[in-house]
């Protein structure tokens, strides 16, 4: 292969099994890749660029952070490879299913693949053919893995996609009910030693789609927290309530609805006061527009899960000393 050849975004992820998403959160986030750009401002990726990512993939997939290797030299990232799966993921019990085929994963080695299918069976309606995809992938995956490159950027996708039409209203409320109880059936056994720190989740006022408050909650539990989800819909008076009878390490609030108007503003301006010390995460697939109050009042910004898990470990690495 030309050493000076360029492969396209699209090519990488194929190649790699990684996700275009991911590709882009692991080059802005943690800068584990910098590739070249095109008078278009397109992604081009060199060979080398391709070797890393797929040994930084092999590396994941091994139970190893991104945040933890993506500074590695390629030399050092090809000798993590070749030690095998991480001392916590090699002590996993491997999870069977008898029902998953070759060909089931065959499909479901690249997350990509598996997002498309998951689309194509929420076009379709499908809840079968979902919860099967999304079961399979665990199997492959792992739980944590599945939240953080197949959910997450799957219920991005559908928000960003979505049409103010009859027909994707109803795919939108379908894939909500079916992501909300495939996910409910996946909760941790939650361990309430009072040695693990507390989260506890919410929407705020308003905001009733709560697929991205589960996806925090069972993401949280994969990471050692103790979590309390209270429901939807949460007035800033009641979660200022909640975090005083419970003491949280830290509080977190998943905006998912587009509003236009400033309730949502107001409601997080009010949480903050009342909270006083404690850590405000807001995150969610609509809560880009209010970055910037976010960190005006204080609070911290997680622009997805896997973000998420950098923060939290950062709050208990804090709270530890």
């Amino acid at each position: 292969m030309d050493n000076k050849q360029k492969f396209s975004m699209k090519f990488v992820a194929q190649q790699t099994g990684l996700t275009t998403h991911a590709i882009r959160v692991w080059e802005k986030r943690y800068a584990a890749i910098v590739p070249e750009r095109s008078p278009s401002n397109r992604r081009l990726f060199s060979i080398e660029d391709l070797k890393r990512l797929e040994h930084l993939a092999k590396a994941t997939q091994a139970g190893h952070s991104i945040g933890q290797i993506a500074k590695l030299t390629n030399q050092e990232l090809e000798n993590l490879c070749s030690q095998g799966p991480s001392p916590s993921e090699a002590t996993k019990p491997t999870k069977k299913n008898e029902s998953v085929t070759p060909r089931a994963i065959a499909n479901l080695s690249d997350t990509e693949s598996c997002i498309r299918s998951c689309v194509d069976a929420i076009n379709r309606m499908d809840a079968r053919n979902l919860s099967d995809t999304v079961d399979n992938a665990e199997n492959l995956l792992g739980l944590r893995e599945l939240l953080v490159s197949v959910v997450d950027p799957l219920v991005t996708r559908l928000s960003t996609n979505s049409h103010r039409d009859g027909a994707s209203i109803a795919r939108n409320s379908f894939s909500s009910s079916v992501l909300r109880s495939l996910l409910s059936q996946k909760f941790i056994k939650r361990n309430q030693g009072h040695d693990r720190p507390l989260l506890l989740i919410t929407t705020p006022a308003g905001q009733w789609e709560e697929v991205g408050a589960i996806l925090v909650d069972l993401y949280s539990q994969s990471l050692g927290w103790r979590s309390l989800y209270l429901g939807p819909d949460l007035p800033a008076e009641e979660i200022v309530l909640a975090a005083a009878q419970n003491t949280p390490s830290a509080i977190s609030v998943v905006i998912a609805e587009h509003n236009t108007d400033y309730a949502v503003a107001e409601e997080l301006i009010k949480i903050k006061n009342g909270l006083k010390h404690t850590p405000l995460l807001v995150g969610g697939h609509s809560s880009g527009g209010y970055a910037k109050l976010i960190r005006d009042v204080g609070g911290r910004h997680f622009f997805d899960l896997s973000h998420l898990g950098d923060e939290l470990r950062l709050l208990h690495k804090l709270e530890s000393h």
